[in-house]
């Protein structure tokens, strides 16, 4: 093994036990303040402000339900409910309603909408469609915007609703496969498999729709056996865009798996090669991911999300970001719909982001980037450089063989962006450790929503 791949394991690469998957983007979970609604018409206010100067916004929509519970699932799914589902629906079309008649969608375009789950597919083409008009009610598109759907592959082989998708507006599907080996799909309760999800990706081309499949590292039972022969299976497949992702153990069905059977849980030196072989063999196949995105055909609302392009969550547990604010609505649906039934926002709490964690996004989310962070541009919004900002980090991830610095940029290395998960933990370690935060701030895993929805529930 190359002398700057041992240093990435032992000085960066946290492993499977002590791993969280902190790096969608930068987020002090303890900094969070509770959102009064009495306050509701005051924080719209105060979130029109934020995007005042925005010329585009995304959105990402939230339809949590599903037919059942994947043990690797990290968003707490509502099993499926007619009644609920049909409420729901409406409560969504009503916090549109919010967000639209207070000029949140004004004077700026819609880039990219992104319907995420539970399983948004469970709802019926004629129920997205709804979304999608209301949303086009109150919105401005771009001319070349994206919209994105996740989807089960069981619900894309009947009929033919993935072309319908398509005919709704619908660019891109993603579809969650995260494993082809039989028994690691039965310990995760996944109900899928592999002709299913060739048939998916054989129709979408078919039907002109990108198709993305989602697989994941550190499955219970998973092997580097199992690794090498699912990336043979994509070999075959080809589909437009593949997305590895770390099992982050924080749903209680994985949790029980693991202490019933320790011998299931993937070993620190296997995780590492896992992650290794897979992001060598999406580079040698020119696939793009976080760490090397440098177009955004790949994944349209991430690369998006990575230029800082600030994006508005709606339903129930969504999340949205903008440059100086970080909120989420209610994970409850009694209390999210009771809110937008009497016209208030159903935020639960709120992190305003100061300068300095604006910068501390800023290096964590444009390192993602294959360009990197540019540092005249940082310079000029933040009146230093990254490096004066951030002597000790960057010497560190240098000294790790994760990044390069010069006068003009901060880019992942070769290595860095294969391990780019690991880099974005260290920064938000060296933000807990540096940024004048109380003593008992540290990195929670990225769910920890889902985790807390999970004990009131039980």
């Amino acid at each position: 093994m190359p002398g700057q791949l041992e240093t990435i394991r032992t000085k960066l690469f946290y492993g499977l036990s002590r791993y969280t998957k902190s790096f969608p983007d930068f987020s002090i979970s303890q900094k969070f303040e509770m959102a009064s609604p009495r306050r509701g018409d005051e924080l719209l206010r105060e979130i029109e402000a934020s995007v005042a100067r925005e010329q585009e916004y995304m959105l990402y929509i939230h339809l949590p339900f599903c037919h059942l519970e994947c043990t690797f699932c990290n968003t707490a799914p509502r099993k499926t409910n007619g009644r609920q589902q049909r409420d729901y629906l409406e409560s969504l079309l009503r916090e549109i309603d919010i967000n639209g008649e207070a000029g949140l969608f004004e004077g700026r375009k819609l880039r990219c909408i992104f319907f995420g789950g539970g399983t948004p597919t469970i709802y019926s083409n004629a129920a997205l469609e709804r979304i999608l008009d209301k949303v086009r009610s109150y919105a401005t598109f771009c001319d070349d915007h994206n919209i994105t759907c996740e989807a089960h592959p069981e619900g894309l082989v009947k009929n033919n609703r993935l072309a319908e998708l398509g005919e709704l507006g619908i660019h891109r599907i993603s579809v969650g496969s995260q494993s082809f080996d039989p028994r690691v799909l039965h310990y995760i309760d996944r109900k899928s498999h592999q002709a299913q999800v060739a048939e998916v990706v054989e129709r979408a081309k078919a039907a002109g729709v990108s198709i993305n499949v989602d697989m994941m590292l550190g499955l219970p039972g998973q092997t580097l056996a199992n690794v090498r022969e699912d990336l043979d299976i994509l070999s075959d497949m080809a589909p437009d865009s593949i997305e590895y992702m770390r099992h982050e153990i924080v749903n209680p069905l994985a949790v029980a798996i693991f202490k019933r059977d320790p011998d299931l849980m993937v070993s620190d030196d296997d995780l590492f090669q896992m992650v290794l072989e897979t992001a060598e063999w999406m580079e040698a196949r020119g696939y793009q991911h976080n760490g090397c995105f440098e177009e955004e055909r790949f994944f349209p609302f991430r690369y998006h999300w990575l230029h800082e392009t600030p994006f508005i969550g709606l339903g129930s547990r969504s999340r949205s970001y903008t440059k100086s604010m970080c909120y989420d609505t209610h994970e409850d649906l009694g209390i999210y719909s009771q809110l937008v039934s009497k016209g208030i926002p159903p935020v639960a709490r709120v992190m305003r982001i100061n300068q300095t964690e604006q910068m501390y996004r800023s290096l964590f989310l444009r390192l993602q980037l294959k360009r990197g962070v540019d540092v005249g541009e940082f310079s000029a919004r933040f009146g230093e450089t990254p490096s004066e900002a951030f002597p000790e980090l960057l010497n560190h991830l240098s000294d790790c063989g994760c990044i390069e610095i010069d006068d003009s940029s901060i880019r992942l290395t070769r290595y860095g962006n294969y391990f780019v998960e690991d880099v974005c933990c260290s920064i938000i370690d060296d933000a807990v450790a540096k940024a004048g935060y109380p003593a008992n701030y540290k990195r929670l895993p990225h769910s920890a929503g889902a985790r807390s929805l999970r004990v009131l529930a039980g």
